[in-house]
């Protein structure tokens, strides 16, 4: 049996393994704060971050920066 097949579905079960504790993790502090754990993830989720949807993007296409 090659070992290089057991090693790649070692590392694919490790990434699955890993992925799936953080998953884990996650639904916790859902159940832990509420709505409230988005603040655990998002930064700025309560500021205009939808009203300025698209602005950088438009920025860099146009060569122009906020700095600018």
């Amino acid at each position: 049996m090659p070992t290089g097949r057991i090693t790649d579905s070692q590392n694919k079960l490790e990434k699955f393994a890993e992925a799936l504790d953080k998953a884990r993790k996650m639904q916790q502090e859902w159940i832990t704060y509420g709505l409230d754990f988005v603040d655990l993830y998002v930064r700025d989720a309560d500021g205009d971050w939808l009203t300025n949807w698209g602005e950088a993007e438009r920025s860099e296409v146009a060569g122009t920066g906020k700095d600018e």
